[in-house]
């Protein structure tokens, strides 16, 4: 498997690779499980996900909206989208009504954050990984604009997508078509 500094991996996690992960990960805590799977959909920053209280949420019938702020200098996104029907995000409803108040959801730090990932998915992933994994899932997908992707991803300049890029089959299967 190849990697890239701090064991970055170059190929997507597939959906099937990570609920394999989510049902046989060694979580210590309900709360970690459901971290995991925030991390996964959204793609979002350890500290991100770590600094959400329970009026970052908003839960309807079908939707889970999250009102998560970006960090790093990021742009204000609209708060993200996860349709209830999503495997596991009814642990993540479950999670934050369980959560009284306006306390934080994950009510641990990052180095906790760090270790829930390398116990459920292994010593070669890391958080930062399911940011990466989700934004080459977006690259991958023809029909997502890279301005999509940088709204998603919060980021200011659509140059950020450049470190991705190398990581997307789009971008190796347009290449190879032009050496033909």
């Amino acid at each position: 498997m190849g990697k890239y500094k701090h064991g970055k991996q170059l190929r997507e996690m597939t959906k099937e690779e990570f609920y394999q992960h989510v049902e046989s990960g060694n979580f210590v805590k309900f709360s970690h499980k459901v971290f995991l799977i925030l991390l996964y959909y959204v793609g979002c920053r350890v500290t991100e996900a770590l600094r959400l209280t329970r009026d970052k949420f908003k839960v309807t019938k079908s939707i889970v909206y999250a009102e998560i702020k970006a960090e790093k200098g990021g742009i204000q996104r609209p708060a993200f989208e996860l349709n209830r029907s999503l495997p596991y995000v009814e642990l993540l409803v479950k999670r934050v009504e369980a959560v009284q108040d306006n306390k934080l959801v994950f009510p641990f730090n990052r180095v906790t954050g760090w270790l829930i990932v390398k116990r459920a998915c292994g010593e070669n992933f890391y958080p930062h990984f399911f940011r990466l994994n989700r934004t080459v899932k977006f690259l991958n997908n023809p029909q997502v604009t890279l301005d999509e992707i940088r709204q998603w991803m919060a980021w200011k300049s659509i140059d950020t997508v450049n470190n991705y890029l190398g990581y997307s089959e789009r971008t190796i299967g347009k290449l190879s078509q032009e050496i033909s």
